[in-house]
């Protein structure tokens, strides 16, 4: 799939790609674990790349351990995705970030999948019409 626009943090790459379906991922090599800083910077990253449209987000961060004081703060932010599918290696993983959603009442849709295909199914009806061609291509720091 195409890339429309892409953003970095500090530990993630924020790619819209042509279908309408932001794409989000761990950029390679990082390892460390993340904090509130880094959640506040991506929440910054998604809001600069989506130039206020509200995009369904897919997540692929099946190794990444999110803190309580993140989910939280995810969980009491204005809402910047208009849906999240979120791609977990396992079925553990389903089970406890499930008890981790019922626990936050996030704002917009969420669901945890194993298979991209159905996670991009799910989200193609949350989709924003109109993809805007203009590049951009930026390291946030």
């Amino acid at each position: 799939m195409k890339t429309i626009r892409e953003i970095k943090s500090y530990s993630m790459i924020f790619s819209l790609k042509e279908d309408g379906i932001m794409e989000i991922h761990k950029i390679p090599g990082w390892n460390d674990t993340p904090t509130l800083a880094h959640a506040q910077k991506d929440m910054e990253c998604i809001s600069v790349l989506s130039e206020g449209k509200m995009y369904p987000h897919l997540c692929y961060l099946p190794d990444v351990v999110i803190s309580r004081e993140m989910r939280e703060f995810y969980a009491s932010h204005e809402p910047v995705s208009a849906a999240t599918a979120l791609i977990v290696k396992s079925s553990f993983q389903r089970i406890l970030g499930n008890f981790f959603l019922g626990m936050n009442k996030v704002k917009v849709p969420v669901k945890l999948f194993g298979d991209e295909t159905e996670a991009r199914q799910w989200l193609s009806k949350y989709k924003t019409d109109v993809v805007s061609p203009r590049p951009l291509s930026v390291f946030a720091e």
